[in-house]
């Protein structure tokens, strides 16, 4: 992410959290440049990645090979829809600054090299699921595709807002895993 924010430019956040009224959002990686926002949730996994865009779950799975004699085993492992996860992150943002209804927002979804994404049904404008090798190739193109930028006034806003908003206090990131596992508690469907 560091290396696309150099070479295109712009302004990136890792690790943001934000709060409203008690609720609390945590956004892996934004890259704000001159010209649209780019929310990017970051999913580390490996193997065959399964989804659509309206699936509640979806599905990682394994295939390991015991022995000839009782063949393959297959270990599937479910997990929240990453498109929801990041759009309720922009969701987040726009309520708490206003001001972003207006601007492009792209929601990103970018799996690691080691996995193989399978039949991701995504038929959403804004919305775009790739492996982190194609993130550089995507933002550059997106941005030449983009005419009206920011001015710096707005840049300089949102910079700062971005920092001020972000939760920083120890107690309320750790209750907001704590509330993250509870609710999307992933299981083995073995």
């Amino acid at each position: 992410m560091s290396s696309v924010a150099k070479q295109i430019g712009g302004r990136k956040f890792y690790d943001i959290m934000i709060e409203i009224n008690g609720s609390t959002c945590q956004i892996d990686n934004m890259l704000l440049t001159k010209k649209a926002l780019y929310v990017i949730e970051e999913k580390d996994y490996s193997g065959w990645i399964y989804g659509t865009v309206y699936q509640e779950y979806w599905r990682q799975t394994f295939a390991h090979y015991r022995s000839r004699k009782s063949g393959d085993t297959v270990t599937r492992i479910k997990f929240y829809n990453p498109i929801k996860q990041n759009h309720n992150h922009i969701r987040f943002l726009k309520e708490k600054f206003f001001y972003l209804e207006n601007i492009p927002i792209k929601n990103i979804v970018v799996f690691g090299n080691d996995a193989t994404l399978k039949n991701i049904l995504v038929n959403t404008s804004g919305v775009y699921v790739m492996k982190i090798n194609s993130l550089f190739t995507f933002i550059k193109n997106t941005e030449l595709n983009i005419t009206k930028e920011f001015k710096p006034e707005f840049l300089d806003m949102t910079i700062n807002d971005f920092e001020s908003a972000n939760v920083i206090d120890s107690n309320i990131r750790l209750k907001h895993i704590e509330r993250i596992r509870e609710k999307y508690r992933s299981g083995n469907d073995n």
